[in-house]
């Protein structure tokens, strides 16, 4: 289904804006009876109207706009045509409208100016934007027959009068099957002319700077009722007290530990400080009331949101006991949620968890319908016997369309009386349409996160791994296409949990699916190199997402498929097998349904052992014990499994002891096997070694197969921190590997060269000029250099031009050195500047 009614868009923003997002709105919907649209002078402007009555429209109306269109044959989005202006139709994210037909006033069929053969009628109008975080609010108005669907800028504003089956097209070609075409209304009247009046609050992420579409998609009841259209206005400063109330808390949810004894919590709040989290035993509950005086406190750390209205509020709470019901509730300056929320820790040992593929709502165009799927999903899992017992649930990313866009991820986040979101923690992973902004750092509180694996842009987290019973979950931010730094996190993860029976990775970008993205260069080229590091690092299970189909692979011998190993005397893929030597490889379906992909004719290898697309939403269940690791794939519509594939382990492995020897060439870490430790690192009381391929501890600098160098003492020791080295100075990273580019260590920042040099004097880094002390330490504030004085800005970016510290302007030349005791003409007018630099006439 595509659209949703006014009526139900209404009650789930004005009756719990947490369900649906931040972005609050006030419809008013009515028939005709009072003044029109054009006639309808706003009581809400504040500075004149962004588009008015007398704007010409561009219009469509022999057709579906969408076809023919990359982002519907390719990627399955039938509100490609929604989208901002473009003349490259390779480029999903812009449309054409050149050839479309333009009139202003009203669109009616009775006069002509409308088809009355169309199905559908579509409109796109631009208007322009000078700063969008300075919009609050707009206010929409037209007339229309008989339902309505508003896009801004791709995506979906609101709907109005449209049925709750939606507009659906035939189960066939590529996509998730929602259609631009068809008829019907939420209340079958063809007669009246409707009038649409829409206010709606925290609109600017959805708003660019320059120009801006706005799209307006109408369909009548029946083949043979009159289509009808009349603009009134789009109000971009509506008085701000005519704006819906904002929610003082918001976004609630609860993310995977560290460790089963702790949670991670999120919440928005309009209040900026004093973030609190309230944990008790459900026990201590008297009735419905918190059990305050036995309540544990956790503090928050506070975040500013991307959009700059809400904070973020993070606390990890801990020293929680297995098996236990517990109740919480979160607040700011001792102001509480009125919401009491409740959780229940899982027992130790064999546990459950739910895989979910790409919920990505927003992706199909109709949040509304994205959301009702992803909640749909959310529901089975909480209500459901089947998946009662399940510990958390592990997401492959893309938990929205847009990751600036918060209205999506509160959609995602779901809100809502008796949601598992406050109830059953989640565990994501980033994705391609997740790290572009600060919207996911600031909605999941991770565990263990590391700088290996940051992607550099918006502000996505690197990769992190948390601990659950016996098994280690190895999370990559595939965004990131550093093989070396993903391998050097795992390996680092891995030697720090030595004793887990099971290491599962999971990310975004799946190298072995079945669908559109599975021949992508960028695929292929994470396969070749992360597959080997799988296989190196002993992993069991490899959990994705991206491509919004089901595969299962072959087991994974590095790139090669074992397929005797996979396939029964029949050639048959096996449903179970024992003591595997490779590795399985899943991708999950959508979990949502907001979109689909369909399958690949061009794969590259033959590693597809099962692959499954009905345009069904999908969820798995990993059930774990120490011995066996089984995931079932089923269908959220009824339950069916799409597939099953078990791994049992018979082998336990006995701890290898070591011990050192000296052969008179070097020394050597002999195994109680009697072979010596080779080509690896080996930790020894809390101190890394590296050894060469005849087994000889190495020492000095050392170039590993990850592409980093380290630094090993003369006693061999892995070095960390700062290290001087023939009078130079380097920087060792945490986890060993030499630094380069900029570093904070404290509150000071330092540029290691790209030898790993540590630089002092004047730098130029991307353009921008900055001076590190002898020390190393980047400056700021006034520095004088060689007799010059030089002003460097907090960022450590040298300034030029005018600056005014204080009271007092001072005028630094494109060099950056000070003007002083003298004068200078600058811009046509002439300055004088004293001795110390101040303008005497500014």
């Amino acid at each position: 289904m595509k659209k949703r009614n006014a009526a139900r868009w209404l009650s789930g923003v004005l009756a719990a804006a947490m369900v649906f997002g931040t972005a609050g709105s006030v419809l008013a919907d009515t028939e005709e009876g009072a003044e029109s649209a054009e006639e309808n002078v706003s009581p809400y402007s504040g500075a004149g109207y962004a588009m008015d009555s007398a704007y010409e429209w561009k219009y469509f109306q022999n057709g579906d706009p969408a076809d023919g269109t990359v982002a519907k044959d390719k990627w399955g989005q039938y509100n490609g045509w929604t989208r901002k202006y473009g003349t490259n139709a390779q480029d999903s994210s812009v449309y054409n409208d050149t050839d479309w037909e333009t009139h202003a006033g009203s669109f009616d069929t009775l006069d002509g100016t409308l088809n009355s053969e169309s199905q559908a009628y579509f409109f796109r109008g631009y208007f322009e934007v000078e700063d969008p975080s300075a919009i609050e609010g707009l206010h929409l108005t037209f007339d229309y027959k008989d339902a309505a669907i508003i896009y801004v800028n791709g995506q979906q504003l609101t709907s109005l009068n449209v049925p709750d089956v939606g507009y659906k097209t035939e189960d066939t070609g590529n996509g998730s099957h929602k259609d631009n075409l068809g008829y019907g209304s939420k209340d079958g009247d063809t007669e009246n002319i409707r009038q649409a009046d829409v206010t709606m609050r925290d609109i600017s992420e959805m708003l660019v700077k320059g120009q801006n579409v706005i799209a307006v998609e109408l369909h009548k009841t029946e083949a043979d009722s009159q289509g009808y259209f009349k603009f009134g206005h789009l109000d971009l400063h509506p008085d701000t007290a005519t704006l819906p109330d904002r929610d003082a808390v918001k976004a609630v949810s609860l993310t995977i530990g560290a460790t089963p004894s702790e949670l991670n919590l999120t919440w928005y709040s309009l209040a900026t400080e004093g973030g609190q989290v309230q944990f008790a035993k459900k026990s201590d509950m008297t009735g419905d009331a918190f059990p305050e005086e036995k309540a544990e406190t956790f503090e928050a750390v506070e975040t500013l949101t991307q959009g700059k209205v809400y904070t973020s509020n993070q606390a990890t709470v801990s020293g929680l006991e297995e098996d236990t019901e517990y109740v919480y509730r979160v607040g700011n300056n001792g102001i509480w949620s009125e919401q009491v929320y409740a959780t229940k820790t899982k027992s130790s040992g064999d546990f459950s968890f739910i895989f979910a593929g790409d919920p990505q709502l927003g992706s199909s165009g109709d949040l509304d319908a994205d959301k009702d799927g992803w909640r749909n999903t959310l529901n089975l899992i909480q209500q459901d016997p089947l998946f009662s017992e399940v510990s958390f649930i592990q997401n492959a990313g893309d938990h929205v369309e847009a990751g600036t866009s918060e209205l999506q991820y509160d959609a995602y986040l779901a809100n809502y009386d008796g949601s598992p979101v406050y109830s059953v923690p989640f565990a994501t992973a980033v994705g391609n349409h997740d790290y572009k902004g600060t919207a996911y750092n600031t909605h999941f509180n991770l565990p263990n996160v590391s700088q290996l694996g940051d992607c550099g842009e918006g502000n996505a987290n690197g990769d992190y791994y948390y601990v659950y019973n016996n098994s280690l979950f190895l999370v990559i931010n595939s965004n990131n296409q550093s093989t070396a730094e993903h391998k050097e996190f795992m390996r680092n993860a891995i030697n720090l949990n030595p004793g887990t029976d099971w290491k599962f990775v999971i990310f975004h970008h799946s190298i072995y699916s079945t669908a559109s993205h599975a021949v992508d260069n960028d695929i292929l080229s994470r396969r070749s190199t992360l597959a080997p590091v799988f296989k190196e690092l002993g992993i069991d299970a490899v959990l994705m997402g991206h491509d919004h189909v089901y595969t299962r692979s072959y087991m994974m011998d590095g790139l090669e498929p074992m397929v005797e190993e996979s396939t029964d005397e029949n050639g048959e893929p096996i449903s179970e097998i024992t003591d595997p030597s490779g590795i399985v490889y899943i991708t999950a379906n959508s979990a949502s349904g907001s979109k689909y992909y369909e399958f690949s004719s061009n794969l590259e290898g033959d590693y597809v052992a099962v692959k499954n697309q009905e345009h069904v939403p999908n969820i798995s269940k990993i059930d774990v014990s120490e011995n066996t690791f089984r995931i079932t794939t089923y269908r959220t519509s009824d339950k069916s499994v799409v597939d099953e594939f078990t791994i049992h382990k018979t082998t336990n492995e006995k701890p290898i002891t070591k011990t050192w020897e000296n052969d008179g060439r070097g020394w050597r870490l002999k195994l109680s096997d009697g072979t010596y430790q080779t080509n690896s690192w080996a930790e020894i009381n809390g101190i890394w070694y590296a050894f060469d391929e005849k087994g000889y501890m190495r020492t000095g600098w050392f170039l590993d197969t990850n592409g980093a160098w380290y630094y090993l003492s003369k006693s061999g020791a892995m070095a960390t921190g700062w290290v001087k080295v023939g009078g130079t100075w380097y920087y060792l990273r945490e986890s060993g590997a030499m630094a380069t580019g900029w570093i904070q260590t404290g509150k000071t920042w330092y540029y290691l060269k790209d030898s790993g040099a540590m630089a002092t004097g004047w730098l130029q880094d991307g353009g921008t000029w900055y001076y590190l002390k002898g020390s190393g330490a980047m400056a700021t504030g006034w520095v004088q250099v060689g007799g010059t004085w030089y002003y460097l800005k907090g960022s450590g970016a040298m300034a030029t031009g005018w600056i005014k510290l204080g009271t007092t302007w001072y005028y630094l030349k494109g060099d950056g050195a000070m003007v002083s005791g003298q004068s200078l003409k600058i811009n046509g007018k002439m300055y004088r500047f004293d001795q110390s630099g101040a303008c005497v006439n500014p």
